[in-house]
């Protein structure tokens, strides 16, 4: 294991490499790193690549997974309460295996890591084995598989079938260690001996080694490690409630996303008393969820009043908490959400409901915190970028859904209800399989239209696939259902890209721009603190003056309107380079504006400039700064005397030089060279700029008639 640095992310990682190897060897190693890389849970390390290089002289194996600073389970200088919280934690995780059908087969000390924090992670499923389906276990070829010290009776036997146990005796075996300082089995033997005594043989009572052990601990270790797997805990989360058991001294239940041991559900009479405030709260709720209701503070308090109630009456009404926690979605509280439908899935462990419910919130706070990628314009073509690499939270919301798709499915499947199918398509949607998405969320909207939070992944899955015309319509369809900032945001955009191909066109694009401003006024107005959704207001304010203004329209508020949304969006994200160059841009359009004394023109570009010179010291390859400075020096030189013109246009053709060598294919960029060319007497290399500006960006000529007209010497 080697320790190797990500340019592409920019990040340091674990690289293993493996250089001695049969063809049998690496078809397994394959397959077994394919198992490890489907799993995505808070507490298993992820691998990020594997496969095989291949040189003239070489061939080797790699895997890279990230880098975790700290130490094994067995080495990591923590209490022994700290390691039995750890080991809940890798059982949370083990279950989570379990139920994508993975078993880790070599469950030990030295496969957990503990970070500087005190996090666990699981690591190295490297004979992680597929249970098959038509089966109880994994099938394995006879051979014994798995570390002496912590394998199973089963394993240690040879046994062909193993399943889920095995693991949880294997983590067994671990808290054994951990809690006693010794081995289940300690000798010098070799370990053929010791598998045999594994096969044959009980270890001795932890207590008998460590007498101060407590006995619900020791009743612990020795269920999970009781020689009949069918005697041990039924799954790895009953284990890890077991341990928290340990810790708080009381009953405690698995974490999110486990599978829960079930509580007593309210009498008959109970929830027929508790149901009455209840269905009045949940009727005034759908009001909302279905329509474009403005929110009024009354009816929330009415609606929280009646679950209140409810809850007064009977604590356990899962029904209730479902209500609640659809009720913090309302108010866009998602940790409020997933708390609640955490509460009411303990309560109902077999309803899909709380569990769908959980799935969507966790879904909705991923999607605030994830955004969409970034778009971009050019020449009219939209072009969609990836998403940037998944934050650790980020992560750990995915798997949290993903488990509760699971646990859905495997209660009722997708026909039997839509919600398997939206958080399947959710799912598709954010690990890049846009097709599938888009298959199983138009599925899933075939049973609920009006499901406003599938729309909106619907429509972000087209965009993904190219497919913008359909990304519109399911924007536009999910608005109509219920207005969502995020959902808003992208019509938006995906108005703003049908104007950018009307201008190509030379069409008017004015009603496009309109209907964007008005899609993302709308966000801005239910989202005020995000800035992304700010951002592509303020820019669809500064199109439609450009827009107006090519269509001699444009008028003193309509600058005065973007301007000062623009100078806001600056104080508000001060340390974005973004709307600083969108500032930049548009107050270099204001100072060309016509009427203006020779004053307020110099102002306009002394701020343009003063954004621009910020926008490079904090990222010096923004090409875009590089050209809006460029121009702002360019207009800013016919103002001055001829001495400070020409310093003006020379350093103005230095930031071109560096802006055309990031970004070769922008028009505008050799439209200002020629310009800098013309002034500095260059008149060859001006004419040659000109007309690549030209080929690049035919409609240059006219959005910069003036610029071409000087150029030309007309």
């Amino acid at each position: 294991m080697h320790l190797a640095w990500d340019e592409a992310h920019q990040r340091p990682v674990a690289l293993k490499l493996i250089l001695e190897f049969t063809d049998r060897e690496e078809k397994r190693f394959r397959r077994e790193s394919g198992i490890a890389s489907g799993l995505r849970h808070p507490h298993i390390l992820p691998v990020l690549a594997y496969g095989t290089l291949v040189g003239e002289m070489f061939r080797v194996l790699y895997l890279v997974t990230p880098y975790v600073e700290g130490q094994t389970l067995d080495l990591a200088p923590r209490a022994l309460a700290e390691k039995l919280g750890i080991v809940a934690d890798i059982a949370d995780a083990l279950d989570y295996a379990h139920g994508q059908n993975v078993v880790h087969r070599d469950v030990k000390p030295t496969n957990i890591l503990v970070d500087s924090a005190g996090r666990g992670t699981i690591t190295d499923f490297g004979i992680a084995k597929s249970i098959q389906e038509r089966g109880e276990g994994v099938t394995v070829t006879g051979s014994i598989v798995g570390t002496p010290h912590y394998m199973s009776p089963e394993q240690a036997r040879g046994e062909t079938r193993i399943g889920p146990a095995t693991d949880i005796f294997s983590l067994g075996a671990t808290l054994y260690h951990i809690a006693t300082g010794h081995l289940p089995f300690e000798s010098e033997a070799s370990a053929m001996q010791i598998i045999r005594r594994m096969a044959t043989e009980s270890p001795a009572r932890p207590s008998s080694l460590n007498p101060e052990l407590d006995p619900a601990l020791e009743k612990v270790i020795l269920t999970a490690m009781h020689p009949d797997p069918n005697q041990r805990f039924e799954t790895a989360a009953a284990m890890g409630a077991a341990i928290r058991e340990v810790l708080i001294g009381g009953p405690a239940r698995p974490r999110k996303g486990t599978r829960r041991s079930i509580k007593p559900v309210p009498s008959a009479r109970e929830r027929g008393e508790a149901d009455v405030p209840l269905e009045a709260a949940e009727q005034l709720l759908g009001l909302y969820e279905l329509t474009d209701r403005a929110l009024d503070e009354e009816d929330l308090r009415r609606i929280e009043a009646g679950v209140d109630e409810s809850l007064r009456i009977h604590p356990a009404h899962a029904r209730a908490w479902v209500v609640r926690g659809r009720l913090a979605m309302l108010r866009r509280d998602w940790d409020g959400a997933i708390r609640a439908f955490d509460e009411a899935a303990h309560l109902a462990p077999d309803s899909s409901l709380a569990l769908g419910w959980r799935g969507r919130a966790t879904v909705r706070k991923y999607q605030a915190l994830r955004g969409i990628p970034p778009v971009f314009f050019f020449e009219g073509v939209v072009t969609v970028e990836p998403w940037e690499r998944e934050s650790d939270e980020e992560r750990e919301l995915r798997a949290a859904f993903t488990a509760d798709l699971r646990s859905v499915e495997r209660m009722h499947g997708r026909a039997a209800d839509p919600r398997p199918g939206f958080l399947a398509g959710v799912l598709d949607l954010y690990e890049g399989r846009y097709g599938d998405a888009i298959a199983r969320l138009s599925e899933a909207l075939a049973v609920s239209p009006l499901d406003g939070d599938a729309w909106l992944s619907l429509g972000i899955a087209r965009m993904m696939n190219e497919d913008f015309p359909g990304a519109l319509e399911a924007f536009t369809r999910g608005n109509s259902i219920r207005k969502v900032p995020l959902c808003l945001r992208l019509e938006a955009v995906m108005w703003a890209s049908a104007a950018n191909a009307k201008r190509v066109l030379g069409e008017t694009a004015l009603p496009e721009v309109e209907a964007s401003i008005s899609r993302a006024a709308e966000a801005v107005r239910l989202a005020p603190d995000d800035l992304r959704i700010r951002r592509t207001y303020v820019v669809q304010l500064c199109d439609r003056v450009e827009e107006k203004k090519r269509l001699g329209l444009a008028n003193a508020a309509d600058y005065e309107e973007a301007l000062r949304a623009a100078r806001e969006l600056v104080s508000l994200d001060a340390e974005n380079v973004y709307p600083r160059e969108v500032l930049s841009g548009f107050l270099i359009l204001c100072a060309q504006r016509p009427n203006l004394s020779k004053e307020e023109r110099r102002r306009y570009l002394e701020e343009a400039i003063g954004l621009s010179r910020g926008s490079l010291a904090l990222n010096p390859t923004w090409a875009e700064s590089l050209g809006d400075l460029a121009t702002a020096l360019l207009d800013r030189a016919k103002l001055d005397g001829d001495d400070a013109a020409e310093a003006r246009c020379r350093e103005a053709l230095e930031l071109i030089e560096r802006a055309l060598q990031l970004s070769p294919r922008q028009g505008e960029f050799y439209m200002a060279r020629a310009l800098a060319c013309h002034r500095l007497g260059r008149g060859k290399e001006a004419a040659e700029s000109l007309e690549r500006a030209l080929a690049l960006k035919p409609q240059l000529e006219t959005a910069r008639r003036e610029v071409v007209a000087e150029i030309r010497g007309d």
